[in-house]
This record gives C-alpha cells, sequence and structure tokens, in this order.
C-alpha cells in the first residue's frame, strides 16, 4: 500500500504558483530599419490570490537590435525606485517600480490589456557593411529579475519569465 501511495504522489500533477513576466509580442518581423514596440507585461496566479507589488527587472537584448525608446505611459506602476535605464555597453534594460497594494490580476471583462509595466522600442539597424548573418535578435529577462508578494514581508515571488525573439 506505501507503493501505490507513493505512485499517486508522482503521479498527481503538482500545482506550481509563479507570476510571470512575458513580452509582448513574442515573435516579431522586422525588415532592416524597422522598429518594433515590445511591452514588459506581468501576470499573476489569480486562482492564488496572489498580488505582486514591486518587480526588479533587467533585460538583456543582442547586439543585431537597438533600443531607442522606453515608455511608462501605460505603466500599472505608480512608483519608481530606478526608472528605465539603457545600458548600450552592457546591452541590458533595467528598472525597479511597485505599485501600492499590489496588481492581483486583470479585473474580469477588461478587454484592454492593463498589466503593462514597461513599452520599449526597438530597431533594426538600417545599414550594415559586409552584411551581418545573425537573422535572430532576442530580448530576454536575466536571473537579476525578481517579483515581490505584497505580504508585507518583501517575499520574493516565484517568477517564470518569458522573452521575446525577432527574425
Amino acid at each position: 500500500s506505501f507503493a501505490l501511495f507513493y505512485c499517486v504522489l508522482l503521479i498527481a500533477p503538482t500545482t506550481s504558483e509563479a507570476a510571470s513576466l512575458y513580452i509582448d509580442p513574442p515573435f516579431s518581423e522586422l525588415n532592416r530599419g524597422d522598429a518594433v514596440e515590445l511591452s514588459i507585461r506581468l501576470d499573476t496566479e489569480e486562482d492564488a490570490g496572489e498580488c505582486i507589488n514591486a518587480v526588479d527587472a533587467v533585460i538583456s537584448y543582442t547586439s543585431n537590435i537597438v533600443p531607442v525608446d522606453i515608455s511608462l505611459g501605460e505603466s500599472i506602476f505608480s512608483m519608481w525606485v530606478e526608472e528605465p535605464t539603457i545600458n548600450t555597453e552592457e546591452q541590458t534594460i533595467s528598472f525597479a517600480g511597485g505599485i501600492p497594494n499590489g496588481y492581483c490580476g486583470r479585473v474580469q471583462g477588461d478587454p484592454r490589456l492593463t498589466n503593462t509595466l514597461v513599452t520599449m522600442i526597438f530597431r533594426s539597424p538600417g545599414f550594415s557593411i559586409g552584411g551581418s548573418s545573425d537573422s535572430e535578435a532576442e530580448v530576454s529577462f536575466t536571473d537579476f529579475t525578481t517579483a515581490y508578494l505584497n505580504d508585507g514581508l518583501g517575499t520574493k515571488a516565484s517568477l517564470a519569465t518569458y522573452g521575446a525573439k525577432m527574425t
């Protein structure tokens, strides 16, 4: 009977309560000189009542695209410890912000994507000498990216991250 119990434990689905940060759209197609708008969005585990009140993010990007602008106009965050900063030498974008009382998920029936933290605009270089063979670019979250629960204790949330690719 112990073996049966052990097998049931191994087969039983495990739920992983995790917030997720993702870049939208996940796939884009660019021609030389084109620009693409990428939004960083936050989803929470609404069924578990999870609320996130702060995110500290570091985003990296490949050398064959260039970040040209960052917008906070549609952000759900109202407080910024560090406004988004582009570091061209390290090819990173970093920011740290939050929302009082936390973000607990989109309101049911909301037709808009009201989970935007930051909107970034990247451009594909218009002209390159020698014709680069890099036909795919990538924007992704580094391991330094963290989210914090709205629990009054500063507890790190279990976080899944999803980047974006451009061809």
